[in-house]
């Protein structure tokens, strides 16, 4: 692919200044990140090096350069362009070993070697009693595909789901239940639907008895003092809420490494970090009663007046505990914009404790969702939306000619359909941007959706299923010579750089559009490509099909798809 290609022009860039007595401050591998692929419109390609990434001991004499490199069966000549203002070396490829290059090797099956770090990625993380709502969508689709992406750079990942089971909104489902009074069996039937209608209830009755709320607030601190006779409700709700959470995350194929409670840092297992704030005298009391540690010159609360903890003094604990546990290089928690002051208070306390690897922890913010309602135009629950996408799907196979399976009886495929349109209808969006969710939009086979891209591998599973490619065969580009073909290698080709920049920028929405500038061009080679009847040219043909076939997989994977073979 372009990386043996990248390394070839910087060994001969480097044998060049080395030359010219101008030895160079950079090796190969940072000269061939600095590197980009471009196409002329006449399909002539070239790898475009900035000058100013060309680190030197003196001045470089760039025409000394240029005449220096002589071309080999690589590069074809050297020019000096100024591009996006910025002058730059252009290496012209030769086509036909940029041909092979791209067509020889499977870039899909060959992810990068292991980096021999470890990244912990939190996400989703919704609370004990309730299923996941519809704000946690984006937490859990752009968490899964960070991990991906560095699974695909050689990191060894762990996603860790840390639920939130502690604090007053445990008192207030306890109460809840008490209100209720369901029984056994339609509490174990449908627990979470069960112990969130008794939060709701509490809360209901909170607002025209205060007293509720006090009382949910006692149940709480006795829990986390220690001084509950009765915490068996606590263990089952908790237990409940697992196994249900579990059975949604299986639908978008999602499998946590370790969940993790708020609650398994309760005041007693974190006073030694209460110790360290205070010893670092960092820790004060306000004039409330609250603790209070400082940040940028402001009172943060760390313990309230009636000395239970807070989300930030467990945030605080957490991070300390995982690093112990866990001895993650890096450590991401995704979480939308509103978040961003509580991140920074807690990187903030955690340098001023002189923790070293505060540093390699990061908020991945984003921004959220609108528009997400069911038929019956009420804010959902995320698998109320899988559901209906669900649902939709089958009735918009009923209603097409070209469908292959019955979804109705192929029912794991509809919900596959289904998942595909709420993930890429996310992901096609920048991250920090909001957006509104469209129904419509999302379930089109036509526009930029999931749908068109299991429809796109699905017909070039079928294509490689009808024709059989020979072992073995070898790559003849001069039996490629259309430009719709050179088209779709170079798109293929664009594979590595496009996860290179969405990996740099953590942007899921760079993999996902050029997955559909990939899908564009395939279907343009399907109106002129034929394979069927055309011999040896048919093979090389086939060929192509199969390489975007494989990237189209490898993509679809990465962004947390399930590729259908036929729809």
């Amino acid at each position: 692919m372009t990386k043996y290609l990248k390394n070839h022009v910087s060994h001969r860039l480097l044998d060049t200044l080395d030359a010219l007595g101008n030895p160079i401050q950079n090796d190969t591998k940072y000269l061939a990140s600095r590197m980009s692929l471009r196409k002329s419109s006449e399909s002539q390609l070239g790898l475009a090096l900035p000058l100013d990434c060309i680190h030197v001991a003196k001045s470089i004499d760039t025409l000394a350069v240029k005449e220096h490199v002589q071309p080999d069966d690589i590069i074809k000549s050297v020019t000096i362009s100024k591009l996006q203002g910025k002058p730059n070396f252009v290496f012209q490829l030769d086509q036909s070993s940029f041909i092979k290059s791209v067509l020889g090797k499977t870039v899909a099956n060959q992810p990068y070697p292991s980096q021999l770090k470890r990244v912990l990625v939190e996400f989703s993380s919704p609370n004990i009693a309730k299923p996941i709502h519809v704000g946690h969508l984006r937490s859990t689709i752009i968490g899964n595909y960070i991990a991906n992406i560095h699974e695909w750079f050689g990191y060894d990942v762990m996603r860790l789901n840390y639920l939130g089971d502690w604090g007053t909104q445990y008192g207030l489902v306890k109460v809840g239940m008490k209100i209720l009074n369901p029984t056994e069996e339609e509490l174990s039937q449908k627990p979470l639907s069960t112990l969130y209608q008794a939060y709701i209830s509490a809360n209901a009755a909170a607002e025209k008895n205060p007293q509720i709320l006090e009382e949910a607030r006692k149940i709480f601190c006795n829990l986390e003092r220690g001084e509950s006779d009765d915490i068996s409700d606590w263990l089952l709700y908790k237990k409940y809420t697992v196994e249900e959470l579990k059975k949604t995350y299986s639908r978008l194929n999602i499998v946590f490494d370790h969940y993790s409670w708020e609650s398994d840092y309760k005041l007693d297992s974190i006073a030694y970090i209460l110790d360290l704030l205070k010893t670092r005298g960092h820790l004060t009391t306000d004039k409330e009663g609250r603790s209070v540690a400082s940040v940028d010159g402001k009172d943060v609360p760390v313990l309230k007046s009636d000395g239970t903890t807070l989300y930030l003094t467990r945030d605080i604990a957490a991070a300390v505990e995982r690093k112990s546990k866990f001895n993650f290089d890096t450590m991401y928690y995704l979480a939308d914009t509103s978040q961003h002051k509580h991140f920074r208070n807690l990187f903030s306390i955690l340098k001023d404790l002189s923790f070293p690897w505060a540093e390699n922890i990061k908020h991945v913010r984003f921004g959220r969702v609108r528009g997400m309602s069911t038929r019956r135009g009420e804010v959902i629950f995320l698998n109320d939306i899988l559901d209906e996408a669900y649902h939709l799907m089958i009735k918009q196979q009923q209603a097409s000619p070209n469908t292959k399976i019955d979804l109705l009886e192929d029912k794991n495929t509809a919900d596959i359909l289904g998942v595909s349109t709420v993930i890429v209808a996310d992901l096609i969006h920048k991250r920090m941007k909001d957006y509104s969710f469209n129904w419509d939009s999302a379930k089109s086979v036509k526009g930029n959706t999931g749908l068109r891209l299991q429809y796109t591998h699905c017909r070039l599973k079928s294509l490689s299923e009808k024709f059989c490619l020979p072992q073995g065969l070898e790559v003849e580009p001069s039996m490629l010579p259309e430009p719709v073909a050179f088209d779709l290698i170079y798109q293929i080709s664009r594979f590595e750089e496009v996860l290179d920049k969405s990996f740099e920028e953590l942007e899921a929405s760079r993999l996902t559009e050029y997955m559909f500038s990939l899908c564009d061009v395939i279907n343009k080679a399907f109106m002129t490509l034929k394979v069927s009847n055309a011999g040896k040219v048919g093979e090389q043909r086939l060929l192509l099909f199969e390489e975007a076939r494989f990237v189209l997989y490898r993509g679809m994977k990465l962004l947390g798809l399930t590729p259908l073979n036929r729809m």
